[in-house]
């Protein structure tokens, strides 16, 4: 809360904090805790209308893939900032989550998403992927989210 600090506060959902004017600091992922801003986080992540020719034939391809495929599996692997403070997960969390995934969508067809090229080039999930990654992060970012808006996310 304002002004206030607890310690040793559990990372499950606090009603507490949701009710109350608080700064929570830290991974706290649970929905709720942002049910009183909901409209500004979508007016804020809601693609502009604006289309930049040079990239969007390479997204009309991409976005063809994805949508010809029947059972879609998306993939984000996210290591850049998450590298760079040392919370990064390693392989065995993205193959489990795929063994996962792959039990229980027939004949899925996985297009992973990542920032990091060359992590990806080198990459084995233990099945065979459509490799989505960003070549120029500055500029493909928002396509990547395009792309992911525009497919079927299962």
């Amino acid at each position: 809360m304002w002004g206030a600090w607890e310690s040793n506060v559990s990372i499950r959902f606090c009603e507490k904090f949701a009710k109350t004017p608080s700064y929570i600091h830290g991974y706290f992922q649970d929905p709720r805790y942002f049910d009183g801003i909901s409209p500004l986080i979508k007016q804020t992540f809601t693609l502009p209308p604006k289309i930049i020719k040079i990239k969007e034939e390479a997204y009309q391809r991409k976005l063809s893939l994805i949508l010809a495929s029947k059972n879609s599996v998306f993939v984000h692997i996210r290591r850049g900032d998450y590298v760079g403070i040392g919370c990064h997960l390693g392989i065995d969390y993205q193959k489990k989550a795929v063994e996962y995934m792959a039990k229980r969508v027939p004949n899925m067809e996985l297009f992973v998403f990542c920032e990091d090229l060359e992590s990806t080039q080198n990459l084995d999930l233990g099945y065979p992927f459509m490799d989505m990654t960003t070549r120029d992060k500055e500029e493909e970012a928002y396509w990547d989210m395009a792309l992911i808006v525009g497919g079927r996310l299962i």
